[in-house]
């Protein structure tokens, strides 16, 4: 008997507090109350326009706890002195004022059904000819596959704004219509802003660096940038040709001096490979070799990926094996070397002159004979 009385009194207890949290739920939900509109935003706010401008007004209503309402019945007015509204058929919460006046024109919009609205004013300006285009910034410096967002604003001779829609365009590199420029290659490029039917035009200036770790040449030629394709690039330093040693170094020109980097983070065991991406000073000839020294081999070629004539030059460094100094497949590769030219291209220019030289001095003295046999 007082088994099931104990089964019988857990259970009511049970019972009980499903009830009463179930009550206490109920409470909580009835208390708040549901979302109703109480305010109505119209953006943008306070904007300035010049006269034959139009620009597209948008109302948002909030409920009292901050959150958007949706607009049923929305209802716009604006000061007819100064401009024409036109109400968007498919969406009804944006509407287009077109400014015809100089003034300050009221804007608003209610709730129909409600005395709740929302209200902003527009200045409207004198729209003069368009004298000058001036963008932001107008001068910047990125690495290769940067972005930068640019923005234009034209003026009259009064320096008051006037209202464009600029059409970009760019020297290098990309740009949309919305003036998102993205830097693709080195060097030095213009971004235009263009207005249809006006020879008036704004620039600025882009600096596109390359993408990488940059070292100044031991040289003295430059600096030169270095990125890789995996890995950490490290201890990036310039050596000084002089300090490596002569016995064994292969007859050639290095202009640019060599390289020491150490290139981590790789796994371990398999004889990773990394390209590695050299952007240099000035543009070295097809023909130009890689070198490094090894201290227990001595001088190494290592083969070039890209051998095109430009200031771009790349390697492929194997963990463990090519190009690898320690000789180890330890997730590290130890690198010193450097791009070097033949003498015999180094020359070229040089025979070149003196051939030229020798020709002019044949022709001159050619043409001396012929005019003193005429003389004759």
């Amino acid at each position: 008997m007082k088994t099931k009385n104990k089964k019988w009194f857990s259970r009511f207890v049970v019972l009980t507090v499903v009830y009463l949290s179930l009550f206490i739920l109920l409470e909580i939900v009835s208390a708040v109350d549901p979302p109703v509109l109480i305010s109505i935003s119209i953006t943008p706010d306070h904007p300035t326009m010049t006269v034959g401008e139009t620009l597209t007004f948008t109302a948002t209503g909030y409920d009292q706890y901050g959150d958007p309402f949706p607009l049923y019945d929305p209802q716009w007015w604006a000061n007819p002195q100064y401009g024409t509204l036109t109400v968007d058929p498919q969406d009804p919460a944006k509407a287009s004022f077109t400014a015809t006046a100089v003034g300050i024109a009221g804007m608003m919009c209610e709730e129909g059904g409600t005395q709740i609205s929302g209200s902003t004013e527009i200045t409207i300006i004198e729209g003069g000819e368009l004298a000058r285009i001036e963008i932001t910034p107008p001068e910047v410096t990125l690495k290769v596959g940067e972005q930068q967002q640019f923005t234009a604003k034209g003026y009259d001779t009064d320096n008051n704004e006037v209202s464009i829609s600029p059409i970009w365009s760019t020297t290098g590199g990309t740009i949309t219509s919305n003036g998102l420029y993205t830097s693709t290659t080195p060097g030095d490029f213009t971004v235009t802003a263009s207005v249809q039917g006006s020879s008036v035009i704004g620039t600025a200036t882009v600096h596109i660096i390359p993408s990488g770790t940059t070292v100044e040449a031991s040289t003295g030629s430059g600096i030169v940038y270095f990125a890789i394709s995996t890995g950490t690039l490290e201890n990036l330093t310039a050596v000084d040709e002089t300090t490596l040693p002569e016995e064994g170094k292969p007859s050639l020109v290095f202009q640019h001096g060599f390289f020491s980097f150490n290139i981590t983070g790789l796994t371990s065991s398999i004889h990773q490979k990394v390209n590695v991406t050299i952007t240099l000073p000035s543009n070295v000839p097809v023909g130009t070799q890689y070198w490094k020294y090894h201290a227990s081999e001595g001088w190494v070629q290592i083969p070039m990926g890209s051998d095109d004539g430009d200031d771009v030059i790349t390697i492929m460094l194997e963990d463990g094996g090519l190009g690898d100094g320690d000789g180890e497949c330890n997730g590290v590769i130890v690198d010193s070397g450097g791009p070097g030219i033949p003498h015999s291209v180094t020359k070229a220019p040089t025979l070149m002159l003196i051939g030229i030289i020798l020709i002019v001095g044949v022709l001159l003295a050619i043409g001396a004979i012929i005019i003193k046999k005429r003389g004759n």
